[in-house]
């Protein structure tokens, strides 16, 4: 019975005559990969959005969708939990990232929002944001003052480049 209703859920979610507020419904709500697979290709992005948020998405799914052409889409994976520290650093490289999601990524770490394992990671993550040329200047000077000297040395190095060349 269970395989029949998961079934029935994935043939609706895939379907472009179910109405798009059902699709977004089952996108941010279902827990099953199966289903979130099928919502993850809907050709509306508010659906693949909530999809890329939806805490319960397996790790892959979320990674596919922080390469997604769509940048709320990517902005949302980036945002997830759910997001493993490699996509959350291709993120923070990538010049396409949305200012919300370098801003999410540049606090990685810096508020006690990770295990104390994590902390290197989060460092590199915030490192990349800073040396990211979309960074806005604003974030790179605040992490100019980071605790870490690896993120607060690129930062500082960034800004500094940035002041020579007039772009301050």
């Amino acid at each position: 019975a269970f395989s029949r209703a998961t079934a029935l859920l994935e043939a609706v979610g895939g379907n472009q005559a179910t109405p798009l507020e059902d699709r977004q419904y089952l996108a941010e709500t279902m827990p099953y990969p199966n289903i979130l697979v099928k919502l993850s290709e809907d050709p509306n992005p508010s659906v693949r959005r909530r999809v890329a948020a939806n805490e319960a998405g397996k790790s892959w799914l979320v990674g596919r969708l922080a390469k997604d052409h769509d940048q709320d889409v990517r902005t949302a994976a980036l945002l997830n939990p759910r997001t493993s520290w490699k996509i959350r650093l291709e993120g923070a490289e990538d010049p396409n990232s949305s200012v919300e999601a370098l801003k999410f990524l540049s606090r990685l770490g810096s508020e006690a929002n990770v295990k104390d394992t994590e902390t290197v990671l989060a460092s590199m993550v915030r490192r990349a944001v800073a040396v990211n040329p979309t960074s806005p200047e604003a974030l790179a000077r605040h992490l100019a003052a980071d605790a870490s000297p690896e993120v607060a040395h690129a930062a500082r190095k960034r800004t500094s480049t940035s002041v020579e060349s007039g772009k301050s």
